[in-house]
């Protein structure tokens, strides 16, 4: 039998062990870490997770904040929670996603969550983070999907119920149709426009020169709106002006290659149609991987066509081969439209090659990322706290008014719906206005930005070598010598290439209209092409 020494001795000792296993579990408790859950595609076949968010949200950790965040003078680690938004069949895997939602807020605990790419996806989600009550304490940045409902049919319409719902991405669906139609009717197809120049036919005596379209389309809920502003002409003729002649026989819906199998006879079998009908220029809308099946076609069938509007796949390098296509991208091939961007696509591609052992061009995906991390980070900071109605009082312009975010492309401002695109539609004024997208072409493998030409001048910056003019492929446009596409080969076309001599691709000075000889440099032997067909004239397409 122990005697009372001992007995108090092990009582001291037991004290003195839980004691300090509790405070173990205290400390443990008490580490200062933030999570944040990423929402967003991991289905096959789609580059907006490795090419964009994920890989985004990692690269920020490591490289932009290692040390976390300092909020209150405390460090804050941060944790990253994947979660997938089942891209393919969001309807068959509706419970599957609340459920990843629901592992995020309750088992993970996540302070907030960014992420959604495609809109049916986001919407089961926003839904069942309604529902649940999440949406009253954990924020959620959209950084993928472009349907302006996700944000009007909430905040939009019962602000202080979904105060905490935010889009953060570079763009949406307003903006991006406002993009390529705005390109149309002041570039490609105005009055002097260079298919207008070129393409125009007059199709009834007195009546203005008009270029023959070809509407293609996915066949997706999100692209329902922009088919009926593209296609029916009490919608189209305002918007993309009066020398636009949208063939009605042409214009089609197609598989979306993400819910729908897409067969790409299908597509080169719409575009051959198109072509027959003397279509030279073709919107397109795609967010999945079947946009890439049109250029691909045009190429293949030398179709004398045009290629511009949404294709997402498309931003990605893997789809080279769509060389003359034009799409909506955030940013060109490392185009420096602002330094927090240059920066940023630097980190981006060493992180990808160091870590997946390629490297990845960032989509705008990864940009919204960027932007939601770089925006959380200073609010949080400024204000010392992570609740989110004082977040909400920060950012959101009712409470806060005039508030400018710094995000990686640009000043970024959000609405009254807590989107971050303003209505405010002035490209003259990017560097300090908000976020939007651009044109770029793909040309001799780079994506380079080609509308809008406002960036050539800008009212407080040097001229930016970087902003190119667009190329029509040489099938579409024969006439290859007349660099400056006036329909004639004189002196300026020669003292053009003359001043891009020495150029190759990825340097200032490289225009791919200077190279005739196609060989990525403009040499002596483009001059000379040029200066032999010296008087030449274009005369028409066939």
């Amino acid at each position: 039998m122990l005697s009372k020494k001992y007995l108090i001795g092990a009582m001291i000792l037991l004290f003195l062990v839980v004691s300090l296993f509790s405070s173990f579990h205290v400390a443990k408790a008490q580490q200062h870490v933030i999570k944040i859950g990423i929402f967003g595609p991991q289905s096959a076949g789609l580059e907006h997770w490795t090419a964009g968010m994920w890989s985004a949200a990692q690269m920020l950790v490591e490289k932009w904040c290692p040390d976390g965040w300092d909020i209150g003078g405390t460090k804050y680690t941060i944790e990253l929670y994947p979660a997938d938004e089942y891209t393919q069949d969001p309807e068959g895997h509706a419970a599957d996603i609340q459920n990843e939602i629901k592992r995020l807020c309750e088992t993970v605990g996540v302070n907030f969550i960014i992420g959604g790419f495609r809109t049916e996806c986001v919407t089961t989600a926003l839904d069942y983070w309604g529902t649940r009550g999440y949406k009253d304490s954990i924020p959620f940045f959209i950084d993928g999907a472009a349907t302006d409902a996700l944000i009007g049919s909430r905040t939009g319409t019962n602000h202080d119920a979904w105060k905490h719902l935010y889009r953060i991405m570079p763009t949406n669906s307003t903006a991006l149709v406002s993009t390529f139609i705005a390109a149309v009717n002041t570039t490609l197809c105005s009055e002097n426009g260079l298919l207008t120049r070129l393409f125009g036919k007059v199709l009834w005596p007195g009546g203005p020169k008009q270029v023959k379209t070809v509407v293609f389309v996915e066949d997706l809920q999100w692209a329902d709106i922009m088919w009926n502003l593209l296609t029916i002409p009490a919608y189209y003729v305002p918007r993309l002006g009066q020398h636009v002649n949208v063939s009605q026989t042409a214009s089609r819906r197609l598989p979306d290659g993400v819910t729908h199998s897409a067969e790409y006879s299908q597509f080169k079998t719409a575009v051959q149609q198109a072509a027959g009908e003397g279509c030279n220029l073709a919107l397109i809308v795609f967010s999945g991987p079947a946009g890439v099946y049109i250029q691909q076609a045009v190429n293949e069938l030398q179709a004398p066509m045009l290629v511009l509007g949404i294709d997402v796949q498309a931003q990605s390098q893997s789809s080279y081969a769509n060389e003359y296509e034009s799409h909506l991208m955030a940013l060109g091939t490392a185009t420096p439209i602002t330094p927090m961007l240059t920066v940023f696509w630097n980190n981006f591609t060493k992180w990808t090659k160091d870590h997946l052992g390629q490297e990845l061009w960032p989509l705008y995906t990864a940009i919204g990322v960027g932007n939601a991390f770089i925006t959380l980070k200073n609010a949080t900071e400024t204000i010392d706290s992570l609740d989110p109605n004082a977040i909400h009082d920060y950012l959101c312009p009712r409470t806060n008014p005039g508030r400018k975010l710094q995000v990686l492309n640009g000043i970024a401002v959000f609405t009254e719906q807590h989107d971050v695109y303003n209505s405010q539609y002035d490209y003259s004024n990017y560097w300090t206005g908000n976020a939007r997208s651009l044109v770029v072409q793909w040309l001799d493998e780079r994506l380079e930005v080609v509308y809008p030409k406002y960036y050539l001048q800008p009212p407080t910056y040097p001229e930016i070598p970087w902003a190119k003019i667009w190329c029509l492929p040489p099938w579409m446009y024969t006439l290859i010598w007349d660099i400056t596409y006036d329909g004639y080969v004189g002196v300026d076309d020669v003292v053009g290439a003359a001043e891009n001599f020495g150029a190759e691709p990825g340097t200032p000075r490289w225009d791919h209209r200077s190279d005739v000889t196609f060989d990525n440099y403009v040499g002596v032997d483009d001059i000379v092409g040029i200066a032999e067909h010296f008087g030449s004239e274009w005369p028409g397409p066939p």
